[in-house]
């Protein structure tokens, strides 16, 4: 997928250039002076001379790294905040298989919540 960015002093934007619609913005930095991309980072240079980087990271593997760095509770949260997108990922992914190991991670946790809440996920991942 690809996306317009820009920016202006107080936030930055991406649109999707095939429908012209703003899909992503934040607010949360002020006075931005200048914004370089390289590879998968943003870099965000402000007024002050202060940096703030960005992490842009497929939603795969943000995944795969929080559960192989032993962070079920984010993992599951990412699981259930992107339910359809991670169903979705079941046919594409090398990797989103893992989280199968995420149920017995998060039963073993009593995490009662974060379980019911990916359900639909533990409940696609008998297709892996």
């Amino acid at each position: 997928m690809r996306f317009i960015f820009t920016y202006d002093s107080e936030a930055i934007y991406f649109f999707d250039p095939k429908t012209s619609s703003l899909m992503f913005w934040n607010n949360s930095f002020e006075n931005i002076k200048g914004i370089k991309i390289l590879n998968s980072f943003i870099y965000i240079w402000h007024d002050d001379l202060k940096i703030n980087t960005i992490s842009l990271t497929l939603l795969d593997d943000i995944i795969v790294k929080t559960l192989l760095n032993k962070q079920y509770f984010l993992c599951a949260q990412l699981c259930a905040n992107y339910a359809k997108d991670v169903i979705n990922l079941v046919e594409d992914s090398r990797d989103i298989h893992l989280i199968s190991a995420l149920k017995t991670k998060l039963i073993e946790l009593q995490a009662t919540e974060l379980l019911e809440k990916n359900k639909p996920n533990f409940t696609c991942s008998g297709r892996i």
